[in-house]
């Protein structure tokens, strides 16, 4: 079976010590694919920014809060030596391939 990384919940971009930008995630869309790929007998490892959902206990779950430290624990949860500049293009190869099958992107 395979690997997979799930990264989930908002993270924050520090501004200064005081002041950050943020999203709203809430991690529950993290949560049901962890679930999803753990009934298929996936390997899940998870990482959250700060949330109050609870994520599959068999799954692993790494606990970040910034950007920066997402990105880390991403690479290191599959021993990525990825440059940063090289994430941007995997996201945006996955949302054109969604707008091509689906059509388009659904809004809120």
């Amino acid at each position: 079976m395979a690997h997979i990384l799930i990264t989930s919940g908002p993270t924050r971009q520090y501004l200064d010590p005081v002041r950050y930008l943020t999203n709203a995630s809430s991690g529950l869309m993290g949560r049901c694919l962890a679930h999803a790929a753990l009934k298929l007998g996936h390997h899940v490892t998870i990482v959250s920014g700060p949330v109050e959902v609870s994520y599959p206990e068999s799954a692993d779950v790494i606990d970040v809060v910034s950007t920066e430290e997402m990105l880390e624990a991403a690479k290191h949860a599959f021993r990525l030596d990825a440059r940063q500049e090289d994430l941007p293009m995997l996201l945006q190869r996955s949302v054109c391939k969604s707008v091509m099958t689906n059509g388009s992107l659904a809004s809120r």
